[in-house]
């Protein structure tokens, strides 16, 4: 049982993780990362990367959403 609250918790974790990549990489990690006086371009690639992988962790943990348990 121990286990599987473990594994919940970090399922959870890396869903928020996945949240703030997602909504957060785009907008607060550019606007902190603005203060190194990083050239435009790079910042909007870093932008994108954290976006792509925001999205690729979110399905990813989507998709194993699904397994065990019954419905009722």
């Amino acid at each position: 049982m121990a286990k599987e609250g473990k594994e919940k918790f970090v399922r959870a974790v890396l869903t928020l993780f996945a949240a703030f990549l997602t909504f957060g990489g785009p907008t607060y990690l550019l606007y902190a990362l603005q203060r190194f006086a990083l050239p435009k371009p790079l910042l909007i690639l870093l932008g994108l990367a954290a976006f792509t992988v925001g999205i690729i962790l979110f399905a990813y943990l989507s998709k194993g959403e699904g397994k065990g348990g019954t419905s009722t």
